[in-house]
């Protein structure tokens, strides 16, 4: 057995650990929610941002979210793949990145710039063009 510990950052803050709580996932190898000993890792408590416990050894991708995140509030960590061992501690720090925030109230259409016209010239159009272009030479 080997002891995993989590701690998630700060958003946007990589060497602050974060003090709201989240919930830690922990999936194996091949991306399905771990499960050992009739004990599922999908939905683990890190108060504070911070989750300890014993794993089996093996090899996992763990991430974080947050269920109460405020509208706006970046929710979810960067995922980490973490090989824990039969001895030791593995530490492992989740990165959560700060997303611009969409503007809720967008300008109406009549406020927003007028789009330039995209679509392609007729290529009828643009070869008839060239050979009046060439006569007149």
């Amino acid at each position: 057995m080997g002891l995993l510990d989590v701690w998630v950052a700060r958003p946007g803050a990589a060497c602050r650990v974060d003090d709201k709580d989240w919930v830690v996932r922990i999936e194996d190898a091949h991306g399905a929610v771990y499960q050992w000993a009739g004990t599922s890792y999908g939905a683990l408590a890190a108060p504070h941002a911070h989750w300890a416990g014993n794993m089996q050894p093996g090899t996992f991708v763990v991430s974080a979210y947050r269920i109460n995140a405020k509208k706006g509030e970046p929710n979810q960590s960067d995922s980490a793949i973490v090989e824990v061992g039969c001895d030791g501690v593995r530490c492992v720090r989740l990165f959560v990145r700060v997303r611009p925030v969409r503007d809720p109230n967008p300008p109406p259409d009549h406020e927003k710039p007028p789009r330039p016209d995209r679509r392609p010239l007729d290529r009828g159009k643009q070869r008839d063009e060239r050979d009046r272009q060439s006569r007149k030479r």
